[in-house]
């Protein structure tokens, strides 16, 4: 299991709010913020609606080439 306490620490580090919205559930580390209509997590930054987990991967990783599919390995919305 991912030591995920140290994960949410890194996090922290590149984005507070986003870490605090971040919890361990099984294997998974899930965003238990805003959630639209489709049960997509969403964060707002610079007045933009982004998908939590692609705005996630990209503080991560940088910004995924055109084309990219970032999917979550718990595979929920």
């Amino acid at each position: 299991m991912a030591d995920f306490q140290a994960l949410i620490e890194s996090i922290a580090e590149l984005d507070a709010r986003l870490a605090r919205k971040l919890r361990p559930e099984g294997a998974c580390l899930v965003y238990s913020g805003y959630r639209n209509q489709d049960g997509y997590g969403k964060v707002n930054r610079g007045g933009e609606a982004l998908s939590a987990h692609r705005y996630l991967w990209t503080l991560m990783h940088g910004k995924p080439a055109a084309g990219i599919v970032i999917c979550h390995a718990c595979d929920n919305p």
